[in-house]
């Protein structure tokens, strides 16, 4: 059986390469709780279900929006299922809340309130990250043991944002350095991208900016507009969070832009459809594209 779409020529094109919701976990968040009691319980779903609404709808505005936040007080009502897990972070185990929310449920809360869905389509994004502390200067690969590799990933997973570390392997040693970072040479660090397809670079330079005080740097690079902006906290991971939480909310205006100023449709034809649950999963990857 065959099936004949029309979608916007430019969402096609972009959507080979991006990731699919499945691994982004958008409607999925993990937080904090001090015992696994009814009361801390309910907390912890308010806090994923704020987590969930931004990152779905792309913007930290959501969580400044009364009526939605009256809504994450009834975050049970949208939960599909939770579960607990312990880690050891910081040398102390803490027990840590997943839960997973309804798709269409949270979709149709943020269109009711005026926000759109960001969908699944999002631009991938390669992080070359430098940490300076105690005079030297070091790359952050995505093989890092360290922590900082980790505050990197929990702060892409806390924002749906498709974001990677370079490997750092001999290919790439050879072509960057620490100080290519810290000098911003775009054209080198731009070459040694190519190997990984990203949409976007993002260049960040963490240092200590004084006694239990860290400063950041952040360069921006997407679709030949660069964007520059410094911050600074006591704590790297919330140092990290925040330039992450920019970039995110950079990414979303100018993704939306170029879809809603794209022109031109083409046809989709998809054969090899021969049943309705095929049907629904090629349904729910177009709808994932166009957001």
């Amino acid at each position: 059986m065959r099936y004949q779409i029309f979608i916007p020529l430019i969402l096609l094109m972009l959507a080979a390469p991006l990731q699919a919701s499945e691994s982004l976990r958008l409607y999925q968040a993990e937080v904090k709780v001090s015992d696994k009691g009814a009361k801390e319980r309910a907390r912890g779903m308010q806090e994923a279900m704020t987590e969930v609404l931004v990152k779905v709808s792309g913007t930290r505005r959501v969580s400044e929006h009364g009526e939605l936040g009256a809504a994450t007080s009834s975050a049970a009502r949208y939960v599909q299922q939770y579960s607990y897990r312990n880690e050891q972070i910081g040398g102390r185990e803490m027990t840590l809340l997943s839960v997973r929310f309804d798709t269409n449920g949270i979709n149709e809360l943020l269109r009711r309130h005026g926000f759109t869905i960001w969908g699944s389509a999002r631009p991938s994004t390669l992080l070359w990250l430098g940490v300076e502390q105690g005079g030297r200067r070091q790359l952050v690969g995505a093989n890092d043991g360290s922590a900082v590799r980790a505050y990197v990933e929990q702060g892409a997973a806390r924002r749906g944002l498709p974001l990677k570390l370079p490997l750092l392997d001999l290919s790439d040693q050879s072509r960057v350095r620490p100080a290519d970072v810290w000098g911003e040479f775009i054209d080198t660090i731009e070459e040694a991208s190519a190997r990984y397809a990203p949409h976007a670079l993002l260049i960040g330079r963490l240092y200590q900016a004084g006694s239990n005080r860290w400063g950041a740097r952040w360069t921006l690079n997407y679709q030949g507009e660069t964007v520059r902006w410094q911050e600074r906290s006591g704590n790297m991971d919330e140092l990290i969070a925040a330039g992450i939480d920019r970039t995110a909310e950079h990414l979303l205006e100018r993704f939306s832009s170029t879809l809603v100023g794209g022109s031109g449709n083409m046809l989709l034809e998809v054969q090899g459809v021969s049943s309705l649950k095929q049907y629904r999963q090629v349904a729910d990857y177009l709808s994932g594209v166009h957001g």
